[in-house]
């Protein structure tokens, strides 16, 4: 439990909302979980099994015997030896695979595993087992092909989508975007150029509801275009936006603003002036005037409603708003490149601005935060294998006390990361939302099988197993049909997922399906490859934590 808790522990600290709750919802899953399984279910089972027959389907089961005592079935009642276990493996004694209460899994992981993998040619001293050998070299090569899919997948070019293609929602989405004259132009990203706004003050900002209390604009003091340096500083403005060459791959065009669609207030506020006033800008006036002017242009243009702020009959700012050359379905690559291009033309702005205009920003509505938003799962995804892969190798050598068998461990555990991203991109997925989470998250359900299975094969030392055949033996025996079973079970509940409408739980159950299914082959095929064809034996790099305590 602990694995995938730390993996989704690691979500906490994502400045994405959605992930980081789902982080927090699933930490306490699997912490209260984990104390139902240890404190709940043990107690229910003994006293089921102490003082009830219990019955399912028409099988009933048997109070626990009196022989039976601290969880060790005695083979002789009251025999002075001791409790003796029901099967002995090793060179001495064949694996009683055949013994009374053996299931038929492990019979079958005796037959078609155990022995295949063992099978071994004398090359002198050195025992040559060719499967094993064979399977962790083409892991290997697999494992170097999935890093390559891995590390290929890119941000999503567009919004996540919910429904599937043949969704009555898609079909509605797609034909709007897509029959009305105005799509041509919608492919593009819309951008302002905002004077007199220093910034926003969110002190009252609730990371948990973000659509409440989005802050307060913090206005420029300084700001005011009444002079005639400000408005020829405007003018210039306009022209600059025009000019602005783009020169990145992400523009339609060599310029970052499309021809004839900048809304340029100044200039159709100067000839309204004409007009109505008999004079043009730039022209020097009090504060008052200009504002004044400013009220009934607005008041008779309801197109600039939105670009002229006037507030309490002050005027706070203004902006420019043009088509940019970007399109918002690029790639975050070229996206980004662009992006940074616009904040090019936010620095020169600023730079040819005098004092009055200082306060000028760029801003890019959804384009900007998606973008940003893309860069976040990209550190989502990076910051959370950075810290559960330390967190997994401590908890490995924690378990098995080998240094070999943890690093193993832990290359299986990434592997079958890059395996699971890989087949996304093999699927032609995005880096999306469940991409992220699931390349962290997968981290804590891979070490599973390992984890169980390095400790056993370990633990064989302890049960007088010396040679890396027979610890194999011992960690196949004891932890093999557990893993066979749990991967069932696990696999199954993912499976349920393919059958509900959502794309993201459809996606998440191939995620879980797949991060099962490879954690399956990588542990019982790359690990315990490595651990029958050259795992540690006796001793070797083994930490041995009590000469420790009896040196001090």
């Amino acid at each position: 439990s602990f694995p995938p808790a730390v993996a989704f522990l690691s979500q906490t600290g994502s400045e994405l909302m959605p992930i980081r709750s789902l982080g927090i919802y699933a930490t306490i899953v699997i912490i209260i979980n984990y104390l139902f399984a240890i404190g709940f279910t043990p107690t229910v089972v003994l006293i089921a099994e102490d003082h009830f027959k219990v019955c399912c389907f028409g099988v009933c089961g048997k109070k626990r015997s009196k022989d039976v005592e601290n969880g060790v079935e005695m083979s002789t009642k009251g025999s002075s030896t001791g409790p003796s276990p029901r099967a002995t493996i090793g060179d001495t004694a064949a694996p009683d695979s055949e013994a009374k209460g053996s299931s038929r899994v492990d019979n079958w992981l005796q037959k078609f595993y155990v022995q295949p993998m063992l099978y071994h040619i004398d090359v002198g001293s050195f025992q040559f087992r060719p499967l094993p050998w064979t399977l962790v070299i083409l892991m290997l090569a697999y494992a170097a092909q999935a890093i390559y899919f891995a590390f290929s997948l890119t941000p999503p070019t567009e919004e996540e989508k919910w429904f599937p293609d043949d969704h009555m929602f898609t079909g509605i989405h797609d034909a709007a975007r897509g029959n009305y004259l105005t799509q041509a132009d919608e492919q593009y990203a819309v951008l302002d150029i905002v004077y007199g706004i220093e910034g926003i003050d969110r002190s009252d900002y609730n990371f948990w509801k973000p659509g409440e209390n989005l802050g307060e604009p913090i206005f420029d003091d300084a700001f005011e275009m009444h002079t005639a340096s400000s408005q020829t500083a405007l003018f210039a403005a306009c022209e600059t936006i025009r000019t602005f060459e783009c020169g990145k791959e992400g523009c339609a065009i060599n310029l970052i603003a499309w021809p004839n669609k900048l809304d340029c207030f100044i200039e159709d506020f100067s000839s309204w002036l004409n007009t109505t006033e008999g004079f043009t800008l730039p022209e020097e006036m009090t504060e008052s005037n200009m504002t004044n002017y400013l009220s009934v242009f607005r008041d008779e243009n309801p197109a600039y409603s939105e670009t002229i702020g006037i507030i309490d009959s002050q005027l706070k700012f203004v902006k420019f708003t043009f088509l940019s050359t970007l399109n918002k379905a690029a790639v975050f690559e070229i996206m980004d490149e662009v992006v940074n291009k616009a904040y090019d033309l936010e620095a020169q702005l600023q730079d040819d601005a005098p004092d009055a205009l200082k306060s000028v920003f760029i801003e890019g509505g959804f384009v900007f935060t998606w973008l940003q938003t893309q860069q976040m799962l990209i550190d989502n995804l990076i910051e959370g294998i950075a810290i559960c892969s330390p967190v997994v190798f401590i908890l490995l050598i924690i378990a098995t006390k080998n240094i070999q068998v943890a690093f193993f461990a832990l290359a299986s555990v990434l592997f079958i990361v890059a395996s699971v991203l890989g087949f996304g991109k093999w699927l032609g997925w995005a880096l999306g939302i469940a991409e992220s989470i699931s390349g962290v998250i997968v981290i804590g359900f891979a070490v599973d099988y390992t984890i169980h299975l390095g400790h056993m094969y370990m633990e064989g030392a302890h049960n007088g197993h010396e040679s890396r055949g027979d610890r194999f033996k011992f960690a196949v025996t004891t932890m093999g049909g557990t893993i066979v079973a749990n991967s069932i079970t696990t696999f199954g509940a993912g499976v349920m997922m393919f059958a509900t409408q959502l794309v993201f739980f459809q996606k998440m159950a191939t995620l879980i399906t797949s991060t099962i299914f490879f954690s399956f082959i990588f542990a019982s095929l790359f690990f315990m490859g490595h651990c029958a064809a050259f795992g540690p034996e006796k001793n070797f790099a083994t930490i041995d934590c009590s000469k420790c305590s009896k040196d001090k």
